[in-house]
């Protein structure tokens, strides 16, 4: 029982860390970025990046709601074949999920040179374009590390989960500003994204298979499970939908200006 004390105050510690780390990256890494590249590539950054965040809605709440349900899976003591199951079928809608966010993500690469046709230039436009499918990269990894990332939460492994998003962004925050300081270069701050996001899949996934390693052969789970995962899901996606449309709507709209 003290060492499941102690283990929670230390994910409280490195949770209270992470909200620093990022506040402070959000505040250093703009205006390193709009000092070195100037206001025109700047604004098609930040154009990009909301749009990216649009097309997050994708994951509609996989870590959450793998981390509710194994959590009240184990509370219940359901067998590790009922966990398994459950697992597996997220997985699959995880899948889904991330097959559907790539066509999202190539409609909005096809259409970004009328929505911006009055506000970027030709070359501002290619940019973009781009710009938004170095970012896919970043949207696949993070929609496939969400659910491993998921399972492991719900597992109760929260240190390691805080303490690999606080690494990340860091690892984000002083490449990106480094590199963005050397050579005045957005692509290869977009780029370190993705491959920091590629980083956190792998590593992940080793977490996973070491300390956990389900097994997702015992078939998916029943049709009442998935009705209830389906409603949870639904209402993580209009949440989601809110938070896009009050942190990231201006930025889509004033970029189309």
């Amino acid at each position: 029982m003290l060492i499941r004390t102690k283990s929670l105050k230390m994910a409280g510690i490195v949770a209270y860390l992470y909200i620093i780390v990022n506040t402070v990256s959000g505040f250093i890494l703009g205006p390193a970025i709009l000092l070195k590249v100037g206001s025109n590539i700047y604004g098609i950054y930040t154009t990009i990046n909301a749009l990216v965040s649009a097309l997050m809605i994708a994951d509609l709440g996989v870590s959450q709601t793998l981390i509710r349900f194994i959590a009240n899976y184990k509370a219940t003591n359901r067998s590790v074949r009922d966990i398994g199951k459950l697992c597996k079928t997220i997985k699959a809608i995880n899948y889904i999920f991330v097959f559907f966010s790539v066509i999202a993500g190539m409609i909005v690469y096809c259409i970004i040179p009328y929505l911006y046709k009055q506000s970027f230039s030709a070359q501002e436009i290619h940019v973009a374009q781009e710009l938004l499918l170095i970012s896919m990269v970043s949207i696949i990894s993070i929609l496939l590390s969400n659910y491993y990332s998921g399972i492991i939460a719900g597992y109760g492994y929260f240190t390691y989960i805080n303490l690999s998003k606080t690494i990340s962004v860091l690892l984000k925050l002083v490449l990106s500003v480094l590199y963005v300081t050397i050579y005045a270069n957005v692509y290869m701050v977009v780029w370190i994204n993705s491959i920091v996001s590629i980083l956190v899949l792998v590593i992940d996934y080793i977490y996973f298979k070491t300390f956990i390693n389900i097994k997702l052969n015992y078939g998916f789970a029943e049709i009442t499970i998935l009705k209830t995962l389906i409603v949870y899901t639904l209402y993580i996606l209009i949440q989601t939908i809110v938070d896009q449309v009050n942190s990231n709507l201006d930025n889509i709209i004033i970029g189309a200006m």
